[in-house]
């Protein structure tokens, strides 16, 4: 047997010490791993605990939280949820089946919160359940739920669907989601709470379903750029700020049934050209259409008794507005700095209210002047001696009125009653109370007391100037009475000429020694048919030739027709009416009575 060397023996040694230390260090390593995954494990779990009475929740440190168990989620204060202090840590929510209604606040403030899974189980969510979870971009709402809500300020989120359960959409359900661009509500839907889509700013269009019966105070207010809205015929209100800022909204057509406008309902919808106030209506509030400064006209139907203040403020396009005899109570300034309206329109059997041949807006009696139209064209008015009163903003911005008479009856200008109107010359007697408002306002000032009139100037003749026989209307004759250095409106006058008489007539116009005329063209209604040629390059009273023909080009007639203040008109028989096609006019020359050119066609 050979004996080992000192260095073999070494060898040996250093093998058994392997083979003997190696499996106690290889056990003791898999228990190392074994205590370091059970911490490992512990550590991936950032919370757990209770959130109903039947349901756990856990946090992993991957973002997800898992709520499972059976029935109610507790209802929770804005800062309340017990995962509140892992808000930001949370992506994902995953709901098992099971869990029933979503409590109230529950993920308030997850803001990097993107998806949530919510099971058929559930049949509620609590109020502002997701409220500012400003990157959730979709949810999906399962069908059973019957009232929704809860999505305040998720900035994110672009689309949802509503199920056909949901009978309830809640109080700022909505609220902020600034990147929402549809929404589809289900025709389950009757009730829209305040706020529901408030300042959806990139929401174009929505469809209101039949069943709903009012659309809530500030519904959609800041819905920028909402263009369309679809309003049903079950609605019957509309509430206050309802669309208040939805700037490119072009056109609202509002259902017969509605008989409420609120307050600022419309207000600085800037894209607003026309709207239809449906003849249900009985109140429209203040600033209902304030700053809606591209709508144009404005008509208030029968029915309507209450026009709130300030309902039509600042409407700049607005040309002409139509009040009906219903109107009982017009607001403070209704229609103030509506630099654009060139008259109002009354209706004759409204009991409170008037408008006088020049479409100013009085009340009813004429003892206040409630608004001069700010861009009626005529340069001067007379202030009728029953007035007392100028309300406050009756005159602003009249850029086309030079000189204004107010009559020293007028005890009362309230603050701002004449106001930019930067050419006016206020016309008062001396010492009187509009004088005194004058010098107080720096407005410029004319005393009549010692002028008299000079002349009569017509400034515009009558609308129209051929009437038949006992129908003369001389609406929209416009004389100016001249006092030298100043002129101002006639009101008082008198019309002479030959009422019953046929034909060419010259009317007299008198007052206190001053004349003026112009002519009038009378006809037999039940004889005669006058043809309109229009504005003719011909002096007033010259001869014409009328040359009439039938459907076949054949010439029925010639007749002689008479200008009168530069229109072309003939009157022929009822006869020759009845079988015309065409009519050509032409002007006869002076010396030889030979038609001139060029000829003037009308067909009928």
């Amino acid at each position: 047997m050979r004996t080992l060397s000192s260095s073999e023996d070494s060898q040996v040694l250093r093998r058994n010490y392997y083979e003997e230390v190696f499996p106690v260090l290889f056990s003791m390593c898999s228990i190392i791993a074994i205590l370091f995954d059970s911490v490992y494990a512990e550590e991936l779990t950032l919370g757990s605990g209770s959130c109903g009475t039947n349901l756990t929740w856990t946090l992993s440190s991957a973002g997800e939280l898992h709520i499972f168990g059976d029935g109610n989620m507790q209802n929770y204060s804005i800062l309340g949820s017990p995962w509140y202090d892992f808000r930001d840590k949370i992506t994902t929510v995953v709901i098992e089946n099971g869990v029933t209604l979503l409590g109230g606040s529950a993920f308030s403030g997850c803001s990097n919160l993107m998806s949530v899974v919510i099971p058929s189980s559930v049949t509620s969510i609590g109020e502002s359940a997701f409220e500012m979870c400003s990157n959730l971009t979709s949810i999906v709402i399962p069908e059973g739920i019957t009232s929704i809500g809860g999505f305040y300020g998720c900035s994110s989120l672009t689309s949802i669907v509503i199920p056909s359960s949901v009978t309830s959409i809640r109080r700022s359900a909505f609220f902020l989601c600034s990147n929402l661009t549809s929404i589809m509500i289900p025709s389950s839907v009757t009730s829209i709470g305040t706020s529901a889509f408030s300042y959806c700013r990139n929401l174009t269009s929505v469809a209101i379903p039949v069943g709903v019966i009012s659309i809530g105070d500030y519904t959609f207010s800041g819905c920028s750029s909402l263009s369309s809205v679809v309003i049903p015929s079950s609605v019957t209100s509309i509430g206050d700020y309802a669309f208040s800022g939805c700037s490119k909204l072009t056109n609202v057509e509002m259902p017969e049934g509605v008989t409420e406008i609120g307050n600022n309902t419309f207000e600085y919808c800037f894209g607003l050209t026309s709207v239809v106030i449906p003849s249900s209506v009985t109140s429209i509030g203040g600033d209902a259409f304030s700053n809606c400064n591209n709508l144009t006209s404005i008509v208030i139907p029968e029915g309507v008794t209450s026009i709130g203040d300030y309902s039509f403020y600042r409407c700049s396009k607005l040309t002409s507005v139509v009040i009906s005899s219903s109107v009982t109570s017009l607001g403070e300034q209704a229609f103030a700095n509506c630099s654009k309206i060139e008259s109002f329109t009354v209706h004759e059997n409204n009991p409170n209210y008037h408008s006088d041949n020049w479409g100013i807006l009085f009340s009813k009696d004429l003892s206040t002047l409630i608004n001069y139209p700010s861009s009626r064209i005529l340069p001067y008015y007379n202030i009728p001696d029953e007035t007392t009163t100028i309300l406050a903003g009756a005159f602003n911005a009249c850029t086309n009125l030079i000189n204004l008479y107010i009559p020293p009856t007028v005890t009362t200008l309230q603050d701002t009653s004449i106001k930019n109107c930067p050419g006016v010359t206020i016309c008062v007697s001396l010492n009187s109370p509009a004088d005194t408002f004058a010098g107080t306002n720096s407005l410029t000032v004319w005393y009549m007391d010692n002028y008299t009139l000079q002349g009569i100037d017509i400034y515009s003749l009558p609308k129209q100037t051929t009437y038949p026989l006992g129908q003369e209307d001389f609406s929209g004759l416009y004389l100016i009475a001249d006092y030298g250095s100043k002129q101002l409106q006639l009101d008082d006058y008198q019309l002479k000429y030959n009422r019953n008489t046929l034909g060419l007539q010259t009317v007299t116009i008198e007052h206190t020694g001053g004349l003026a005329t112009f002519e009038i063209f009378l006809y037999d209604e039940d004889a005669e048919h006058v043809l309109d040629f229009g504005a003719i390059d011909a002096p007033t009273g010259s001869l014409t030739l009328v040359s009439i023909y039938d459907e076949n080009g054949k010439m029925i007639c010639i007749d002689t027709a008479i200008f009168t203040n530069s229109e072309g008109k003939a009157v022929i028989s009822i006869g020759d009416y009845q079988k015309m096609y065409k009519a050509k006019l032409f002007v006869l020359n002076s010396i030889n009575m030979a038609p001139q050119r060029p000829e003037y066609t009308i067909q009928k």
